[in-house]
């Protein structure tokens, strides 16, 4: 049975979402980030990026709850350019599975033994702390399509069903994807702005002539409405979201 949509938790998992961009802003100026009380960090997801290994999100505990937070990207008009429509298997999911390639990519990179990927990151977090009882994952923009993905890698390999607030997240992949992801996942929610282009991609069928992929959202969507129809990053943007939910 699919839970109910909780605005308190989803304005929580959104201002875990916020100090991803802090930490990758942080980083960038070469700062120590500190996560605020009452969350313990735990972990750092490193993603490799044109040859450079960069903040990816974090896992953090609160008492017997974890969080497992992706950050978006920085540069969103980059993002839409150089998105990858085409589809790859995960040698983690059923081989009807295809995920987005460049989502894949990001998730299951790693750059030598010193620096695993966010994926071997999140099981080794998982397996080591003990006493947990809720698993929380949440992503804006890009970070939503690798929280599904994780969640889905997490409910399936990890011994965890997560639950799942996402925002302005884009589609991750294929039917044989989220019709997966919908048998396991029943709290999962995916808040989404009306003028918001980011989650209409990768369209639905594409390339736009042969229609060799076919992608499909997870349930279940949580609409809400601000911004115009011309507006691209302002129609996206965490911070307007966040003001959405909390006005």
């Amino acid at each position: 049975m699919n839970q109910s949509f909780l605005l308190d938790r989803a304005i929580e998992l959104g201002k875990l979402c916020e100090q991803s961009y802090l930490q990758y802003g942080d980083y960038k100026k070469g700062k120590n980030w500190r996560l605020p009380d009452p969350y313990n960090l735990l972990k750092t997801f490193y993603a490799v990026y044109e040859g450079n290994h960069i903040p990816l999100g974090f896992i953090a505990r609160k008492d017997n709850a974890l969080y497992v937070v992706w950050r978006g990207t920085d540069n969103l008009e980059e993002w839409v350019q150089d998105v990858k429509f085409d589809q790859n298997k995960c040698p983690f999911f059923d081989d009807a599975i295809q995920v987005e390639l460049g989502f894949k990519e990001l998730y299951n990179s790693s750059k030598g033994n010193e620096h695993p990927s966010p994926r071997e990151v999140c099981i080794q977090t998982l397996n080591q702390q003990e006493n947990v009882e809720k698993v929380f994952v949440t992503g804006h923009s890009l970070g939503g399509a690798l929280a599904v993905i994780n969640a889905l890698d997490m409910a399936t390999n990890m011994s965890h069903v997560p639950t799942v607030y996402t925002l302005a997240g884009p589609r991750a992949g294929n039917h044989h994807f989220a019709f997966a992801y919908n048998q396991v996942i029943t709290d999962s929610w995916r808040l989404v702005n009306s003028h918001d282009e980011v989650p209409k991609l990768p369209p639905k069928a594409c390339p736009p002539i042969h229609h060799e992929y076919h992608y499909q959202h997870v349930n279940s969507e949580h609409p809400i409405t601000f911004g115009n129809f011309w507006n691209l990053p302002h129609n996206h943007s965490l911070d307007n979201y966040m003001a959405k939910l909390e006005s």
